[in-house]
Order: structure tokens, then C-alpha cells, then sequence
């Protein structure tokens, strides 16, 4: 019971550090934009710029570890 919660607790933790490595500065994660828009806060459009590559890739090996140890029994 433990160990699946740690393993919740360690996929979440994946999750989220993939979203804020493939988010660009300046700009919410996509599952806080409806918050945002709900609440009535605004995003400031003009700081956007690209995420660089190496980052995207981490974010996506961070994904596929999170897959991996959802799958892992």
C-alpha cells in the first residue's frame, strides 16, 4: 500500500517536472490555462519565446520514465 503510493506520489512528480521543462517562460502550464481563465487571470503574451530542444527531450524522457514506472508492477 506504501510503495503504490509512493509510486503515485513519484509519477506525479515526473508529470510535473516535464510540464514546467516544456513550458515556455512567461506562459502557464496547459492544465492551469482554464484555472487561469476562470480566475481572470491574464497571461503576458509578449515574453513568450521557444522552449529549446534538449529541454523538450528531457520533458519527454521524464514522460516516458512516468509511463514506464505506471506500467512496472
Amino acid at each position: 500500500m506504501v510503495f503504490q503510493a509512493l509510486r503515485v506520489a513519484a509519477v506525479l512528480a515526473l508529470l510535473c517536472a516535464a510540464a514546467l521543462l516544456a513550458t515556455p517562460k512567461g506562459r502557464l502550464p496547459l492544465a492551469l490555462r482554464g484555472l487561469a481563465k476562470i480566475t481572470g487571470r491574464r497571461e503576458d503574451k509578449s515574453a513568450l519565446c521557444k522552449v529549446p530542444l534538449f529541454k523538450r527531450l528531457l520533458a519527454l524522457l521524464l514522460v516516458l520514465a512516468a509511463v514506464i514506472l505506471c506500467l512496472v508492477a
